[in-house]
């Protein structure tokens, strides 16, 4: 190393970095996190660490780096960045984009068997096997199918319970809750889903469970369901989410208690936002929809919307090309793909 200035250490891949033994104490052994304490005491060093999966590179590395570091999340390619390398019309890249999503060397290659065999094996080489490692099991029953449930219903409520019993059905074997949810939290430290909270708009909270999960990749997700159930409603939905997040936004799905009289009694209903976006001083409410189809859907979309009484953008995106409107209300209505290119901005 340079005695002055600064010198450059980077680590590439570490969750391949195996604990070794301490030759000066055999019974401890020194780990990759002990190396790079050891190398933050220098104050001439700048290191630099970068991994693809779980086994090292997950949440709890923050705690043990003590926060003397700074994450970088890089995510898949996004509709934007992908638009800017291709020649192909960009609707026929968006629908190519929903179903394979946008790891690199996916959004490279010109095939779709060739795009389903790779996302096929990333998913069991490197996911599958690293959440196994890292949890110690023997084997990777249950996560499988636990993905393919995530994947099919990715954008909807998630009932733990529900997919403990459906596993316990499949294998006959007892799945319980407190296992099933460890799968679940691996699958989030492994950056394969994230959890997306509900919020009571009116009663200003957050709702404890259940709550909605959502794949980082469009490919990754339609890969664990073997690309044999692409909804595209699904699809949409999770690009948005997506996108929002690698633009810096905060998401949450927002609850919209609504009283109405029906037949001269009052009564109670709930409604969502799909998507309650918000980055510094920046809020918008999203409602994400395949198609409008007429009057009464348009309605049904905007209903949530329009019972939350604030001055924060609001907007139904669609999955279909259609000319931007806005309502008397202010409603913002646009393709799903007008937004996302513009950089979820009105």
């Amino acid at each position: 190393m340079a005695e002055e200035g600064r010198n450059y250490v980077f680590i590439d891949e570490i969750q391949l970095c195996q604990e070794v033994t301490n030759p000066e104490a055999p019974d401890d052994t020194i780990s990759f996190i002990d190396t790079c304490n050891s190398l933050l005491k220098h104050p001439e060093i700048d290191l630099y660490i970068t991994g693809f999966n779980s086994r090292m590179l997950s949440s709890d590395i923050h705690t043990r780096f003590r926060d003397r570091g700074d994450e970088i999340h890089v995510t898949p390619l996004t509709i934007d960045e992908i638009l800017g390398k291709e020649q192909d019309s960009p609707e026929s890249v968006f629908n190519n984009y929903l179903l394979y999503g946008g790891l690199p060397l996916v959004a490279s290659e010109s095939d779709p068997a060739k795009k389903a065999k790779y996302l096929t094996s990333v998913m069991n080489e490197t996911y599958l096997k690293d959440i196994v490692a890292r949890n110690n099991s023997a084997s990777d029953k249950g996560l499988r199918n636990l993905g393919r449930i995530l994947a099919t219903t990715t954008g909807s409520l998630t009932n733990i319970d529900t997919i403990a019993n459906t596993l316990t059905s499949t294998y006959k074997e007892k799945f319980y809750w407190s296992k099933v949810n460890d799968f679940i939290r691996a699958f989030k430290d492994s950056f394969l889903i994230e959890e997306a909270e509900r919020y009571d708009l009116v009663g200003r909270r957050n709702i404890e469970a259940p709550h909605k999960f959502y794949f980082t990749d469009n490919g990754l997700m339609n890969a664990f369901s073997d690309f044999a159930h692409f909804e595209r409603q699904q699809a949409l939905e999770c690009a948005v989410y997506n996108h929002l997040r690698a633009s810096g936004y905060s998401v949450e799905i927002g609850v919209v208690p609504i009283r109405k009289m029906e037949n001269g009694k009052r009564s109670m209903r709930t409604y969502e936002v799909d998507f309650i976006a918000t980055k510094y001083l920046t809020k918008y409410y999203i409602q994400v929809a395949c198609s409008l189809g007429g009057v009464d859907k348009e309605r049904q979309e905007k209903v949530s919307l329009n019972a939350i009484h604030d001055s924060n953008a609001k907007i139904v995106l669609v999955g279909e090309d259609i000319p931007p409107m806005r309502d008397e209300a202010g409603i913002l209505t646009e393709p799903v793909l007008t937004f996302l290119r513009k950089g979820c901005r009105i």
